[in-house]
This record gives structure tokens, C-alpha cells and sequence, in this order.
């Protein structure tokens, strides 16, 4: 009786070094991966070389009026020019947004000046922020 003890706990000895060898052997090393930087798009790339001023007013009928000053510094001709104007409250809340899109080309490393009605503008517009949101390229 005693020898079968022997032999079951040599079993299951066996049986533990067995699975803690699997075990051991899928766990791979914890060391650090050193992924490159993604690759701009193009369409980035152009998005990052142009520079943007502008100045609002509201009419006298209310409407929002913005006067846009776009730098292309890339040396690509960009056209439909997608301008994206935000009013916002006291607190930061966003009113009001607005679309409107320049048909025009801008040549490389230009200046284009684009006078927009965006929209009526929100009576308890503090803030507005306007920003490029999309162009088509050449």
C-alpha cells in the first residue's frame, strides 16, 4: 500500500513539472517595443505647412460674418477649403457651428483672403474659434 502512495504522489510531481514547464514556456519576455512613428499623410503634411488668421463681425442682421487669411506654405495647390467656425457661451459651451466651403485654388506658398457669411450668430456668443477642416490637393 505504501509503494502505490509512492507512486501516485511521483505522478502528480511529474504532472506539476509537466504543467509548470508548459507554463513557463509560453510566457514570453517583457521587454520594450520600439514602434516608428507613423508616416504623415500627405494630406497632413499640407494640413501642418498652412497657417490661418481671421477676424468676425456681426451684421447688422445678425449673421456672422468672417473674414479668413490662409497661408499655404506647402508646394501644393489646394481648393475647396472647408472652413468650420464655433461660437461659444461664458462657459465654453458650444452655441452655434458652421460650414462653409471656398471653391477657389490656392497656389503654393500664397495667401488667399475669403470673406464668408457663416450663419446667424448665437446672441450669447463669447468666443468663436475657426478652424480648416478639409481641402482637396493637387
Amino acid at each position: 500500500m505504501a509503494e502505490k502512495k509512492r507512486t501516485s504522489l511521483f505522478t502528480y510531481l511529474v504532472l506539476a513539472g509537466v504543467i509548470g514547464a508548459v507554463y513557463l514556456s509560453t510566457q514570453q519576455t517583457q521587454e520594450s517595443v520600439q514602434l516608428a512613428p507613423a508616416k504623415a499623410s500627405q494630406f497632413q503634411t499640407i494640413m501642418q505647412q498652412l497657417s490661418m488668421t481671421f477676424d468676425q463681425s456681426t451684421l447688422d442682421n445678425g449673421q456672422l460674418q468672417v473674414k479668413f487669411t490662409l497661408n499655404n506654405n506647402s508646394a501644393n495647390t489646394i481648393a475647396n477649403i472647408e472652413f468650420r467656425c464655433t461660437e461659444f457661451d461664458n462657459a465654453n459651451k458650444r452655441l452655434t457651428r458652421y460650414v462653409q466651403i471656398e471653391p477657389s485654388a490656392l497656389l503654393p506658398n500664397s495667401t488667399g483672403e475669403y470673406t464668408h457669411i457663416m450663419g446667424l450668430s448665437h446672441p450669447s456668443a463669447h468666443a468663436t474659434q475657426c478652424v480648416v477642416m478639409n481641402f482637396k490637393y493637387n
